[in-house]
């Protein structure tokens, strides 16, 4: 049974600067990480009806998630018994079935082997019954669905999950309604740019207006899992400002939170999905790998339904989806210098390139670490270890 890491108040950086800036370091993550643990998928209701799928990608593993007639849903390993095509691609509905285009192999939504052109007599004796897709794991909590290649994984899914249910707050993400996405470039390591999600110490100081209205002082942190919790109360000088921004009345407010007391939740599932709740929304901030040194962060956020329509017309969540053609964010897109932007999001990535840039030189060192504000850092950088040795 695996041991897992608890909070602690010391902070020490363990993890030496090759493990953010080399792609061979990159390269293990990817096949001792990514490649043999969960990942998030997506949302439940991404497919909602008999036949629909969404293409996900485990480390190594092309995966895909679709829902059968009795609306079960099924991971599989996105590969062809045939000849081995990757053959599924992005998201879509197929409602009969999966059919590679290559050959014309065709699999029930169960995974099953239905059809194979030409069978007698080019594939003489063959047996279909065991050349069904490969299965993957599948686990879902509160409308996220996670994947695992291996279909039987060593930590399951309720191991994983932890005490989850108990401690992440009163969100549910399959209750609300999505309003958008967003995605974000980040010229940084993907490990990089999780720790500074989770480093608190920085929040007064880079975010000092953007997120002036949290009380970072009252900040509360806890583990489960592998999995990192933090919440932080509303200033009080600020507890009426969820009625300035979204109008008056409790038209949209998440069930179990007042907005007037209520700041947010921002944890991060490990290793690279964050939960940020608020009074009124919920989203995620999922740190996509890309390569050594550039990461994609992917917002998706969400409302309660009795607030869809008012929240499209608010200034606050306009500003969080990307605009016209801009299919990808980054720091060229500012409009002023990142730290003139009072924008959260432009702030961090900066902050996350220039620790980046950093990190080339003979010079870098990390030097002292904050206590408990930065301690998050080391049990992150803790549980990465238990997967990859850094030299």
């Amino acid at each position: 049974m695996t041991a897992y890491h608890h909070r602690t108040e010391e902070a020490h950086q363990l993890i030496p600067p090759g493990g953010y800036t080399d792609q061979h370091y990159f390269e293990i993550e990817q096949d001792v990480i990514f490649s043999r643990y969960w990942n998030f998928a997506g949302m439940t209701d991404d497919i909602p009806n008999p036949g629909d799928f969404r293409c996900t990608q485990a480390g190594r593993y092309p995966l895909v998630v679709v829902r059968d007639d009795e609306g079960e849903i099924h991971a599989f390993h996105n590969i062809c018994r045939h000849r081995g095509t990757q053959f599924m691609e992005g998201s879509g509905n197929s409602p009969k079935g999966l059919q590679c285009p290559y050959h014309k192999w065709f699999y029930e939504l169960n995974g099953n082997l239905k059809a194979i052109p030409r069978e007698d007599p080019l594939f003489p004796g063959i047996q279909k019954d065991q050349m069904g897709l490969m299965p993957a794991a599948i686990g879902i909590f509160r409308g996220l669905m996670f994947v695992h290649p291996d279909p039987t994984p060593a930590e399951t899914f309720q191991t994983f999950c932890a005490s989850l249910e108990d401690k992440i707050g009163p969100h549910q993400p399959n209750q609300m309604v999505e309003l958008g996405v967003s995605r974000h470039e980040f010229e940084a390591n993907w490990k990089m740019v999780v720790e500074n999600y989770m480093d608190a110490y920085h929040l007064f100081y880079l975010h000092e207006r953007s997120a002036a209205t949290f009380d970072h002082e009252q900040f509360e942190w806890d583990t489960t899992g592998r999995h990192y919790l933090f919440y932080e109360p509303v200033v009080e000088k600020y507890r009426h400002w969820a009625d300035k921004v979204y109008g008056d009345g409790p038209i949209g407010v998440v069930p179990g939170t007042d907005p007037q007391t209520y700041g947010g939740t921002f944890h991060m599932l490990f290793p690279n999905i964050g939960w940020v709740g608020m009074a009124h929304s919920w989203s995620t901030f999922h740190a996509i790998p890309v390569s050594a040194e550039r990461t994609i962060v992917e917002s998706r956020i969400r409302v309660m339904p009795d607030a869809a329509e008012q929240m499209k017309s608010s200034r606050r969540f306009e500003d969080r989806f990307n605009k016209g053609d801009i299919n990808l964010v980054t720091l060229d897109d500012c409009p002023t210098p990142p730290m003139e932007s009072d924008n959260l999001m432009f702030e961090d990535m900066w902050a996350c390139r220039q620790m980046q840039r950093a990190m080339h030189s003979p010079a870098f060192k990390v030097g002292a670490m904050a206590r408990t504000f930065e301690s998050t850092l080391t049990f992150y950088q803790r549980n990465v270890l238990d997967f990859v040795t850094y030299e």
